[in-house]
């Protein structure tokens, strides 16, 4: 049905010869493909004209449904502070001519924002998915006479700021997991390229764990690291990117098994993902309510 949809609207400005003749801008083109909420949050930051500029640009535009499924708390702020508005709009800008069907994966657009936009490249079945900063790219590479709109699958948020080891730093609800990375000395390597995936626990599943558990774990750095490998992926695995009944290979060469349930609620081995999707400028986050347990911690 995507493509079915590019197809009809494109051919609405094709003309006789072959020859995309008089395309509209990419205000116009988003309107007409249902953007309208995305429409509106670029006129309440006074960014509407940017659309019918003269280009060329990228833009990655979410859909009404990606806007909606915003935390209320999120959509307060937004439409609180102007500036914040401003600045995850300008993510969504690129004066780079993107195109999807040639991308990369893990290639990095930057954006007007300042920040990257990073794409991804995920086989699936007969198809590819392609996010950007993990919204699924669902309606991909639509002309406009000033450049190309992209429809993302949802809104690129929050902006990534800092590496994995300066998010969970800055997160009080990662309190411990921080201790224990500092304690194992892996601060450079979550903090270096090239990208990767980790799995937080937050502080809440640190305190489910077995009594004298994180106390053992502390006195025995070589079991420690390699606890703390088992919850990190290298490369950028979005949400958008799992798969239900497929693993991926933790940095401690331990397998990490994939479930998604009926609701699209996502589990690692046994824990569950609490929030997904937290993007840093070295990969993304995933916050999990259990700490994973690698099977050479028993041995």
């Amino acid at each position: 049905m995507a493509w079915l949809t590019i197809i009809v609207y494109l051919s609405l400005f094709v003309s006789s010869n072959g020859v995309l003749d008089d395309l509209p801008n990419l205000y116009d083109v988003a309107a007409n493909l249902g953007c309208d909420r995305f429409l509106k949050l670029t006129e309440d930051a006074g960014m509407a004209g940017i659309l019918n500029g003269t280009g060329p640009m990228t833009v990655f535009a979410p859909t009404n449904n990606a806007i909606q499924s915003l935390p209320r708390d999120v959509l307060a702020r937004l439409s609180s502070d102007k500036d914040l508005l401003k600045a995850v709009l300008s993510y969504h800008f690129t004066t780079d001519v993107f195109n999807s069907t040639t991308s990369i994966n893990e290639m990095l657009i930057p954006s007007e924002q300042g920040a990257n936009i990073r794409i991804n490249a995920y086989p699936q079945q007969n198809d590819i998915v392609i996010t950007a900063s993990g919204g699924e790219i669902i309606l991909k590479n639509v002309q406009a006479k000033n450049g190309v709109l992209q429809v993302i699958s949802k809104v690129m948020f929050p902006l990534p700021n800092g590496t994995i080891f300066e998010l969970v730093n800055n997160d009080l609800h990662l309190s411990t997991l921080f201790l224990t990375i500092i304690k194992a000395s892996l601060g450079w390597t979550l903090s270096a390229d090239p990208p990767l995936t980790l799995l937080a626990p937050t502080d809440g599943a640190f305190s489910n764990l077995p009594a004298g558990t994180l106390t053992t774990l502390l006195n025995d750095i070589p079991k420690l690291t390699d606890l703390l490998l088992f919850h990190v992926v290298g490369g950028t695995y979005y949400s958008a990117g799992l798969v239900n009944n497929t693993s991926v290979t933790a940095l401690n060469k331990g397998t990490l098994n994939i479930k998604i349930s009926p609701e699209n609620n996502i589990f690692v081995n046994d824990a569950m993902v609490t929030t997904a999707d937290v993007s840093v400028t070295n990969g993304v986050v995933h916050y999990i309510d259990k700490v994973l347990i690698p099977p050479s911690f028993y041995h």
